[in-house]
């Protein structure tokens, strides 16, 4: 949507962006505020547009709607796009809206009188805002038996409540946890039981002007303008420390960082890998001699009567040396330990778990010593000319892999009737800004993808589409990202380099990291559903409370680790990190003293499982 409508929708930003319009309920939704000081808005909600506009190449920007619900700023050409949408709505003079997927999921929660029981959903008689007449829809679509009354303002609300003209009041949860502070709402409490999650999403009711880009451009004749292409070439992965194969065995396996340690850790007891608390990925030299040994042993390895790793040590043998990279052997980046490697003997008796993470780690040294995987990438640039005076351009991008190299080391061991070779061909402007010279990870059955032979200044007919996508925001965390992000303070870092130089800037360390994913589950501040990590309201609820942004800060742990390393290596004064936290402490309690807003947060005793749906029968 954003890469189709809102293109003819824009006008030009001060950098020559095109910019959008998007009108956002300021004073009655908690994704979006305006900042006191700064009078600009603000929130996750401008996060999460800013970031969706980026990606399509555009600027958003933020006005605050006039109307009195969304369903009458629908109607108007004040905006382009106005969020947060519950659902398909219709706006008040009928038009039918158009709204993206999913942006994100929003908890929203019942509040009643203390003491008073809840029905069910269904049954209820509930009091909203009358700014939430969209929401106020969608509700009643999820729960068809719930009745609705919509009141002007909270303290309508509150009053429809103490006399008993409805059951409860539903809102979102982090509004609540602003509106409850006040005292003299201290006899309402929330129903933690009665929550539920609700989709929000962005949306816009005319898309003409995007239709009349394709119509312009129908049946006019397709130029190329240039063909590039370009060598390159990538070298294989990192060896692996803890976290990497934690993050591994999680995308491919499904394991939790607690359960590849504790296999991990079992392999290590049978000796057949090396030590696994560790936090680099590189050996020193003195193992290189040990190496030939070490793929003797992988080469005679049997896992039901099948040898694995025979076919792929066949060729680094026939006399010459294994190939020495300082991508692998560096002295200077290993201390008490290296990377996770197999030590060279037999593995016997494995469970099926232990052979599938030992099978991740063999196949990871094995690729260490292969050639560079070489690919060619082919950039097309033409262009049509429409019936306005500029013309419209187009690029499609192809990577074709020349030769394999460590890739096929990496590649599933199941034969493939699809071959093992990857490739990656994207046409669409959100994806125009990827890094050259990086190549998808191999995957089983994907066929080396070309594109047509072109030649510059050739013309002919062509076929123009008008697809309607949104990006996405970033996924709730799974163990292998939350990993990651602990790894580096919370900081997004996919270069190995750059994350290695940040490693030392983390939260916790190798061996402590599942440790504490476990102790946020088991003390109900997060709660898994399947693979994905979600916090609880109690989690929220904490997070809102804590005032003090010093507390909750990742990086301020991250900085707290830095010192205590730099203090084990002589590079830092004890005495001064230890001022330096009594200073802090200090400033703190005076702070937490100093402000009177009453706190309270919702216990939750345990936490909800997933339930998958049920599938129709076709």
């Amino acid at each position: 949507l954003l890469c189709s409508v809102i293109p003819a929708l824009a006008s030009a930003g001060e950098n020559g962006a095109e910019t959008i319009v998007v009108g956002v309920p300021i004073d009655r939704c908690p994704l979006f505020y305006l900042n006191p000081d700064t009078k600009e808005i603000t929130g996750i909600g401008v996060d999460l547009m800013q970031y969706a506009a980026q990606e399509a190449g555009f600027e958003a920007g933020f006005t605050a709607i006039n109307e009195e619900t969304l369903k009458d700023a629908l109607d108007s050409s004040d905006y382009d796009v106005i969020m947060p949408f519950g659902s398909n709505i219709t706006s008040t003079s009928g038009k039918e809206s158009i709204v993206s997927e999913n942006l994100l999921q929003s908890p929203f929660t019942l509040v009643t009188e203390d003491g008073r029981n809840t029905p069910s959903l269904n049954s209820l008689h509930v009091g909203m805002l009358h700014s939430q007449a969209g929401v106020a829809e969608t509700v009643s679509q999820l729960f068809p038996g719930i009745e609705i009354s919509l009141y002007d303002e909270m303290s309508a609300c509150v009053k429809a409540l103490r006399s008993g003209s409805v059951d409860a009041l539903l809102h979102n949860s982090y509004v609540w946890s602003y509106v409850l502070q006040k005292p003299s709402y201290s006899d309402l409490v929330v129903q933690p039981s009665a929550m539920f999650s609700m989709d929000f999403r962005a949306g816009t009711t005319d898309t003409p002007e995007g239709k009349a880009i394709i119509e312009s451009i129908k049946d006019k004749p397709f130029t190329v303008l240039s063909v590039e292409k370009k060598k390159g070439s990538e070298a294989p992965p990192r060896l692996y420390d803890l976290t990497s194969l934690q993050v591994d065995c999680n995308k491919k396996l499904g394991l939790s960082a607690e359960q590849t340690l504790s296999i991990i850790q079992s392999l290590y007891e049978k000796k057949v890998t090396t030590y696994p608390r560790v936090d680099t990925t590189f050996l020193p030299d003195d193992v290189y001699p040990k190496c030939p040994q070490t793929m003797n042993g992988l080469y005679q390895t049997r896992f039901g009567g099948v040898a694995p790793y025979a076919d792929l040590i066949r060729p680094l043998g026939g006399g010459k040396a294994l190939r020495k990279s300082k991508k692998v052997f560096d002295n200077s980046k290993v201390t008490d330990h290296h990377a996770i490697i197999p030590t060279g003997i037999i593995p016997q008796g494995l469970t099926e778990l232990e052979q599938k993470v030992f099978d991740l780690v063999a196949r990871a040294f094995i690729a260490a010593f292969y050639d560079d995987c070489l690919f060619e990438t082919t950039t097309v640039i033409g262009e049509v000319k429409g019936d306005a005076p500029s013309s419209i351009l187009f690029r499609t991008t192809g990577k074709v892999i020349t030769q394999e190299g460590w890739r096929v080391v990496k590649a599933s061991p199941a034969p493939s009737k699809g071959g093992l070779n990857d490739s990656s061909i994207t046409s669409s402007p959100s994806n125009m800004s990827g890094e050259e010279g990086q190549l998808p990870p191999p995957s089983e059955g994907t066929m080396e993808a070309t594109l047509p032979v072109f030649v510059k200044g050739e013309s002919g007919p062509h076929t123009p589409q008008l697809t309607e996508k949104w990006t996405t925001p970033p996924k709730p965390y799974t163990d292998a990202t939350l990993l990651r992000a602990m790894e580096t303070a919370g900081k997004f870092v996919e270069d190995e380099e750059l994350r290695d130089a940040l490693k030392e800037n983390g939260i916790g360390r190798p061996s402590t990291r599942a440790a504490i994913i476990e102790t946020l589950i088991r003390r109900h501040y997060i709660r898994r559903e399947r693979s994905s990590l979600h916090p609880t309201p109690t989690g929220n609820e904490l997070i809102g409370i804590i005032h003090e942004d010093l507390l909750k800060s990742a990086e301020l742990t991250g900085r707290w680790e830095k010192k205590l390393r730099q203090i084990e290596r002589h590079e830092y004064e004890a005495r001064t990190f230890l001022d330096e936290l009594k200073q802090m402490v200090t400033d703190i309690v005076l702070s937490v003293l100093r402000d009177n807003t009453p706190r309270r947060i919702t216990i939750v005793d345990n936490t909800s499982t997933y339930t998958p749906k049920k599938k129709d029968k076709k």
